[in-house]
């Protein structure tokens, strides 16, 4: 009997048993994985929001430094009991001068932007829109920059729709053209 639902997930056959929903909303800005669910019931708009941008922005910070500082490899030694203070093989990185590849400059990577500029990194973006100014960014490419700043960034970070132009953008090529 709703006419709303909110949620992250449903069936096609959720969808039609309710008759009278005019419109589904998911909390997340992807919603790739709904899109087949819902063109069985072209009835019901599907809408996504783009108010994880914090979240999602602080949760790539989180992983940069855990690999950047080896804390999955160290957590992983101190729970074997092998204390480890400094291994030439597992060197932690000092980020600041580092850089820091962004593909695609929406919300995410915008605020990703702020944060890792903080701690003293640089930023450079490519984004469909193509090459501007952005005052976070020492440059914005489009497209065709991507492996220029792949091979240019110490850390690389994707935000970007999955669409048919940004589905299969970093292969076998691209990653081979990235910095280690």
């Amino acid at each position: 009997g709703a006419d709303v639902a909110i949620g992250w997930r449903v069936t096609a056959a959720q969808l039609a048993a309710a008759r009278h929903l005019r419109l589904f909303q998911t909390p997340a800005a992807g919603a790739d994985h709904l899109v087949p669910v819902f063109r069985t019931a072209a009835h019901v708009p599907l809408c996504n929001s783009h108010g994880n941008a914090r979240t999602v922005a602080e949760s790539a910070l989180a992983l940069i430094l855990a690999q950047t500082k080896q804390v999955p490899f160290h957590d992983r030694e101190m729970r074997a009991g092998r204390w480890r203070v400094w291994e030439e093989d597992r060197p932690s990185l000092i980020l600041e001068g580092r850089t820091v590849g962004l593909i695609g400059y929406g919300a995410v990577n915008r605020r990703l932007a702020e944060l890792v500029r903080v701690l003293g990194m640089r930023c450079r973006a490519v984004r469909r829109g193509g090459a501007g100014m952005e005052p976070l960014l020492e440059w914005v490419g489009g497209p065709s920059d991507l492996m220029r700043l792949l091979s240019e960034s110490d850390v690389t970070v994707v935000a970007a729709p999955l669409t048919p132009e940004t589905r299969g953008l970093l292969g076998r090529a691209q990653l081979s053209s990235a910095r280690p």
